[in-house]
């Protein structure tokens, strides 16, 4: 299995998790569900402002690559 953890791409074998990790420390996470067909993103707008209202609620800085461009790639 290949995970993706803060962008990178690596090996269920090579992940490592930092007891400092602040998902492991507070038990905060943020996901959202995407739903791609016949090369149409739905909702995409709605996705992308949850995200960021997610973001601000975990006190969290958005990645350097969060713009929606960078994700419809």
């Amino acid at each position: 299995m290949v995970l993706v953890y803060n962008s990178d791409l690596i090996s269920e074998e090579d992940f490592r998790l930092s007891p400092t990790d602040r998902a492991f420390s507070y038990g905060d996470g943020l996901f959202e569900t995407l739903r791609y067909e016949n090369g149409h993103l739905w909702f995409w707008p709605d996705h992308l402002a949850r995200l960021g209202r997610g973001l601000d609620a975990l006190g969290l800085m958005p990645p350097a690559l969060f713009h929606p461009g960078a994700f419809r790639q």
